[in-house]
C-alpha cells in the first residue's frame, strides 16, 4: 500500500476530532492584550514657570520611567520647551512605576525630582510638580566692614544694602542705601557703581570715574527692572521720589537718571500725576509689565500706590487714604496698613504686602478685597498654619512660582531668616508657612541649617535655582544655589 494513501485519511480523521476553534477568537484576542497588558501613562511635569519671570526658568527637560516589568528604562529625551508645563506618554505593563523628572538651564541641571505610581490597564495620568529647594548659601559680594569699594566679590564693599532687582542678562542691582548709591553685581561677581554719590537729590549722568556723573540718591530701598524698556525704577526713600535709571543709555549723559513722582523732600499723601503726586518714604516696588502698572509700598503713609507707566497718574490703590496706621481687613479703600515694606504681585495680578509693623503677610485681590494671609501680629517666630504663623518685621517679598499657585518669598527681617508660604496649601495647613533658610542672628555660609544672616531685605529668584539675599547688617550680597531637590505628585487619575 503506498504511504501517501494512509496519511491523508489519517489527517482527516485528526481534524474531525478536534475542538472547533471560534472564528471571532483572533479578533477579540488582541484587544484583551491591550487591556489586560498594557496601560497608557501620560506624564506632565509643572515646571514653575513664571509669566514674569526673568530669564527663563529653564529650556529642557527630560521625563524617565522605571519599573520592575520593564528590561530598560525609558526616557522622553531631553526635550526643548518655553512652556510651563510639558507633557509625555509611555506605555508600560501594569504595576508600580517611578517617574523622574530633570530640568537644565543653558546645559545646567537645576532641578530633578521623582513620584511614583501605580499603573493599571487603560489610560493612567500622573502630573508632577517641581519644588525648589536652596542648596548652599554663599557670598557673592561684599565684606564685614561698610564701605563703597568696587571690585570683585569680597573685595567690594557695601553700606546697609537692601532692594534687589535683575535683568535679562543676570545682572544683579542693588540699592546700597547707607551709599546712597545704585550698585551692579556682574555674573563674574564684580561689582561697580551704577549711579549716585549722595546723600542729596539730582537728576542726571551717572557715576562716573571722573566724579563729573551728577545723580544723588537719599537712601534708596526698593528696585525693580522693565525688562520691555530696560528701565530701573528706584524708590528714592529719603527723597520721597520714585526715580528710573535707564539702563541702555550712556551714564554720561543728563537724562540716565530722572523721577517719575513725586516731589523731592515733600512727604505727603497725594495722588496725581508725576510731580503733582505726594509719598512718604516709598519703600518696596512691584512691578507688572503687560500693563505698564507700578504697585508702590507706600511706607509713612502706611497705603499702598500704584503708577501708571504710561501717564505717570498715582493713585491710592489699598489704604484708607487717611495716611494713619492700623490694621483693618476688608474693602481696599477701608483697609488700614502699618509701615509697609515691600510688595509682589503673582501671574494673575493678586498684590501682597509685606506688612512690615503688622507683622503679617497681607493680600490685596483682584476684586479689591484686602486678607490676611498669615500672622498674628505679635512680633516672634513660629512656623505653621496662618493662624499660628509669626514674624518680625517682614521687609522683602517675592512671588516665586514654584508650583502651580506658586509661594511667596519673605525676608523675615527681625528673624534672620528667609521664609516662605507655599500658596498650595491650606491655610490651616501646619506647613503652610516654613523657614527656608537662617536660624538666630550672625553671619556664616553654609547649608540650610547652618546658613546665618543679620536682618535681610531684599531677597529674589533667579529661576527655579538661584536666591539672592540682601544680607543688610552684614553688609553683603548672599546667594542661595541648588540644584532644586525633590518633586510631589499633584495628582493621579487611573482607569480613565
Amino acid at each position: 500500500m503506498h504511504l501517501g494513501k494512509i496519511l491523508v485519511p489519517l489527517a482527516l480523521l485528526l481534524a474531525a476530532c478536534a475542538p472547533a476553534i471560534l472564528p471571532t477568537a483572533r479578533t477579540v484576542e488582541p484587544a484583551q492584550r491591550v487591556g489586560l497588558f498594557e496601560g497608557q501613562l501620560k506624564v506632565q511635569l509643572h515646571t514653575g514657570r513664571s509669566a514674569q519671570a526673568l530669564p527663563a526658568l529653564w529650556n529642557q527637560a527630560e521625563l524617565r520611567v522605571e519599573s520592575g516589568a520593564l528590561k530598560a528604562v525609558q526616557s522622553s529625551g531631553v526635550l526643548a520647551s518655553n512652556t510651563s508645563t510639558i507633557q509625555h506618554v509611555f506605555f508600560l505593563p501594569p504595576g508600580p512605576a517611578t517617574v523622574s523628572a530633570s530640568l537644565w538651564e543653558s546645559g545646567e541641571l537645576v532641578a530633578t525630582g521623582s513620584a511614583t505610581t501605580s499603573v493599571v490597564p487603560g489610560m493612567n495620568a500622573l502630573g508632577i510638580m517641581m519644588q525648589t529647594a536652596i542648596g548652599t548659601i554663599t557670598t557673592l559680594a561684599g565684606q564685614m566692614a561698610s564701605g563703597s569699594n568696587d571690585g570683585f566679590g569680597g573685595a567690594a564693599s557695601f553700606n546697609s544694602p537692601k532692594g534687589l532687582a535683575l535683568d535679562a542678562s543676570g545682572s544683579l542691582y542693588v540699592a546700597d542705601s547707607g551709599n546712597h548709591r545704585i550698585r551692579r553685581v556682574a555674573p563674574s561677581g564684580e561689582v561697580t557703581t551704577l549711579a549716585g554719590w549722595g546723600p542729596g537729590f539730582f537728576d542726571g549722568s551717572g557715576w562716573v570715574a571722573t566724579a563729573s556723573g551728577s545723580a544723588m540718591f537719599n537712601d534708596p530701598t526698593g528696585l525693580v527692572v522693565d525688562p520691555l524698556n530696560q528701565v530701573l525704577y528706584v524708590a528714592d526713600t529719603g527723597n520721597h521720589l520714585i526715580r528710573r535709571i535707564f539702563l541702555g543709555a550712556d551714564p554720561a549723559t543728563n537724562s540716565f537718571v530722572t523721577s517719575v513722582a513725586g516731589v523731592v523732600g515733600s512727604a505727603a499723601l497725594l495722588d496725581g500725576t508725576g510731580n503733582g503726586a505726594r509719598f512718604n518714604l516709598p519703600l518696596g516696588l512691584a512691578l507688572v509689565p503687560a500693563s505698564a502698572s507700578l504697585y508702590v509700598a507706600d511706607s509713612g503713609n502706611h497705603c499702598i500706590r500704584k503708577i501708571d507707566l504710561n501717564t505717570y497718574a498715582v493713585t491710592t490703590y489699598a489704604g484708607d487714604g487717611s495716611g494713619a496706621f492700623g490694621f483693618v481687613d476688608g474693602p481696599s479703600n477701608t483697609a488700614r496698613f502699618n509701615s509697609p515694606g515691600a510688595v509682589a504681585v503673582d501671574d494673575w495680578g493678586n498684590v501682597y504686602v509685606a506688612d512690615s509693623g503688622n507683622h503679617r503677610i497681607r493680600k490685596i485681590s483682584t476684586s479689591g478685597v484686602v486678607s490676611t494671609l498669615a500672622g498674628t501680629g505679635t512680633q516672634a517666630f513660629t512656623d505653621g498654619s496662618a493662624a499660628v504663623a509669626q514674624f518680625g518685621y517682614p521687609s522683602g517679598l517675592w512671588w516665586h512660582a514654584d508650583a502651580a499657585s506658586g509661594s511667596l518669598v519673605i525676608a523675615d527681617t527681625l528673624n534672620h531668616r528667609i521664609r516662605q508660604i507655599d500658596l498650595a496649601r491650606e491655610a490651616t495647613d501646619s506647613a503652610y508657612v516654613t523657614t527656608m533658610v537662617g536660624m538666630t542672628n550672625g553671619f556664616a555660609d553654609g547649608t540650610e541649617t547652618t546658613a546665618r544672616f543679620y536682618s535681610p531685605h531684599g531677597v529674589i529668584f533667579e529661576g527655579l535655582h538661584k536666591i539672592f539675599v540682601a544680607d543688610t547688617v552684614n553688609q553683603r550680597i548672599r546667594l542661595g544655589i541648588g540644584p532644586g531637590a525633590g518633586a510631589t505628585v499633584q495628582s493621579i487619575r487611573v482607569g480613565e
